[in-house]
């Protein structure tokens, strides 16, 4: 046996391995205190992206194709990961945030199982720990169930499974794998980087290292694209059973690469200065690991494969932030995975070496002892969020004044003083209003930064926007007159700001405000007789309008 092969396992000899107690009880640890954090956050107000698949997802469990009463540029797959959660859990927020940390346990699960699998017990512990932290951090907006925590869990499982299709020879493996990262793209269409990825490692392998023939390794291919394809295939079809299929053409396609190639690159490098300047405020020491693991990945006695594919991983993931140039918190939990395998790597050869130099502690304790300092180095700023801040304080901490807290109370009133078949229609992009109001939309613009924009259907969305609302007529109009619900530019396009002021004084009464003060305070509600003695002294109120009962 070659020195090589003694110092390097086989997938199964890495696999057969007995974890050690001690990093069973890391794990278990690290465990138990994000499922402790999460429980605590689970009523935290929905934000935006929450309230737009949440939102979304209700209407799915209503009966309406995706599409068909509400509008936006991504795939449809977080809607419906969002309508089975609620069906299971319920339609609050507190069911929501608890599918969500299901969903983020798999991801820590996959991730232990496959660096387990091809890199050993002790990577594989301190891999799956740190993604379960740095997937929790407010600096990705881990609170939060963005899509991109749905497309890694695909991502993550489907590329397991194609490494697992390459061990076994097995076609049903491989055209699993290829359904898992269809999926991933499903969720969101920057799930296609990491379909791309598992599509490539399997050519390469077929190729340069079975040496395989063209009629295999193309059989293997279209094997592993069928998977791929089929669930966006059918997601297609569905629209296109439902109408809906051009809608969904216009906002995810058109529209879609309107709004990718809107930024300018001087802008996009301030974009990426501030993501970066806010990531490395959270966790600061597993990030830094990261580079560091990979040093030692490629100074280290790896497999060149694992070398290469890792690196290839993480070029990917990196890459997969990238769309659009905008670099937002959340696209960084794309990252993570390969970010916290890295870091294991990095955990692991430390404690060897200092295991090596010092002769008094163990590589276990060593290893174990540098990720407890590196966690600890990131949970103790962070109590305020982890431990001590209520729900408002939370998320006033994490969004500013956004009106997240508020939009609960804004949106049980008008389900409380309207019926089941009353429509409504928010100006402004507060998709979790109409959430809690459980109301359907008068209009499919649910978010209203479109209409900001410098995009060549800019007028083209007012219009249609102000068509859909005056032929609904609905019975409870919002207007968000926030600077965050609408980012106006330079050179936006305002019509439908100057229409707002002339539709709503014509066709209705406005019956409250809730004002949201500049400072963290909570925003006080105003209605009824209240609103005779309101002084707004804030830039930033909600009014809600009720339709004039002598208007038809």
């Amino acid at each position: 046996m070659s020195k090589d092969n003694r110092q390097i396992p086989q997938p199964a000899q890495v696999a057969a391995a007995r974890l050690s107690v001690w990093h069973g009880l890391l794990l278990a640890m690290v465990v138990v205190l994000i499922v402790a954090v999460r429980l605590r956050l689970l009523a935290l107000p929905l934000e935006r992206d929450e309230g737009e698949y949440a939102y979304m997802g209700q209407l799915l469990l209503k009966g309406y194709a995706p599409f068909e009463m509400a509008y936006n540029m991504k795939f449809p797959g977080t809607s419906m990961m969002y309508a089975l959660i609620m069906l299971v859990f319920g339609q609050s927020a507190e069911g929501i945030h608890a599918g969500f940390m299901l969903i983020n346990l798999g991801t820590v699960l996959l991730i232990f199982m496959a660096a387990r699998r091809f890199m050993g017990n002790e990577i594989a512990v301190f891999a799956s720990a740190s993604y379960a932290l740095l997937s929790l951090s407010p600096a990705v907006l881990g609170s939060a169930a963005h899509a991109t925590h749905f497309v890694m869990m695909f991502a993550v499982a489907g590329i397991f499974q194609s490494l697992l299709a390459m061990e076994s020879k097995s076609a049903v493996r491989l055209f699993i794998s290829g359904m898992l990262l269809g999926l991933s793209i499903v969720m969101k269409q920057s799930g296609i980087f990491f379909a791309a990825f598992g599509g490539l490692v399997l050519l390469y392998d077929q190729i340069f290292l079975q040496k395989a023939k063209w009629t295999k390794w193309m059989t293997s291919a279209m094997v592993i694209a069928t998977g791929i394809i089929l669930p966006v295939a059918l997601l297609f079809l569905w629209m296109i059973s439902a109408g809906t299929f051009d809608r969904f053409w216009f906002w995810c396609m058109s529209y879609g690469s309107q709004y990718a190639g809107s930024e300018s690159f001087s802008r996009a490098f301030s974009n990426l200065k501030v993501s970066l300047d806010g990531l490395h405020k959270d966790f600061l020491i597993l990030w830094l690991l990261a580079p560091l693991g990979w040093v030692l990945l490629w100074s280290g006695n790896y497999k060149y494969l694992t070398k290469l594919f890792i690196t290839f991983l993480a070029i990917v993931s990196f890459a997969s932030v990238f769309p659009g140039l905008y670099f937002r918190q959340h696209y960084f939990v794309m990252f993570l995975p390969v970010l916290s395998i890295l870091a294991g790597v990095a955990i692991h050869s430390t404690g060897k070496w200092i295991s090596g130099q010092s002769g008094i502690i163990g590589s276990t304790g060593a290893g174990i002892l540098i990720f407890v300092l590196a966690s600890l180095a990131g949970i103790v700023p962070l109590r305020w969020y982890l431990f001590e801040q209520t729900m408002f304080g939370v998320s006033r901490g994490i969004y500013g004044n956004n009106p997240f807290p508020e939009s609960v109370t804004i949106g049980r009133y008008i389900k409380s003083s309207t019926v089941e078949t009353d429509q409504v229609a928010i100006l402004g992009s507060e998709p979790q209003i109409y959430f809690y109001a459980d109301r359907l939309c008068a209009t499919g613009y649910i978010y209203t930064y479109s209409l900001m924009e410098e995009q060549v259907y800019n007028q083209r969305m007012h219009d249609e926007m102000i068509a859909e609302i005056e032929a609904a007529k609905p019975e409870i109009l919002v207007f968000c007159r926030h600077p965050q619900s609408w980012l106006v530019r330079e050179n936006s396009h305002l019509k439908v700001l100057d229409w707002i002021n002339v539709y709503s004084s014509d066709h209705y009464d406005v019956v409250g405000i809730m004002e949201i003060p500049s400072d963290y305070r909570t925003g006080k509600f105003y209605f009824k007789e209240q609103l005779n003695n309101f002084r707004g002294t804030s830039d930033r109120q909600v009014y809600i309008f009720r339709r004039k009962q002598a208007i038809n």
